[in-house]
């Protein structure tokens, strides 16, 4: 039989190691936008490479794109990041909406 301790040991053993893969998976990213700016975790180890769109990161945002059919890349999945720079520029020239200027629209058309 497995002693506890020898349990408790193996068990720590196989969780470092698991927490050391998916941390290495988890890569700064540039912005595809300007190409320059590197958006970085705050924190790698609270990641899932799978999710990433839900991980924190700093000076931007990392996204998940599921392109639709359609398109060339139909059913493909990408990471995309762009910096707080680019999404700030992006705004300013209408390029980009914001999801509360599309509520508040919305609410402003069905409220009567």
């Amino acid at each position: 039989m497995t002693k506890k301790e020898d349990y408790e040991n193996a068990k720590k053993v196989v969780e470092d190691y698991e927490r050391d893969v998916l941390s290495s998976l988890i890569k700064d990213k540039t912005c595809c936008v300007c190409k320059t700016s590197k958006i970085t975790p705050i924190r790698r180890e609270g990641i899932d490479p799978m999710k990433q769109e839900q991980g924190m990161w700093a000076k931007g945002a990392v996204e998940r794109v599921d392109v639709g059919f359609g398109s060339v890349h139909d059913s493909k999945v990408f990471y995309i990041a762009i910096c707080d720079g680019c999404i700030s520029e992006l705004e300013e020239k209408g390029l980009v909406e914001s999801r509360k200027k599309i509520r508040d629209s919305f609410d402003s058309l069905t409220k009567s």
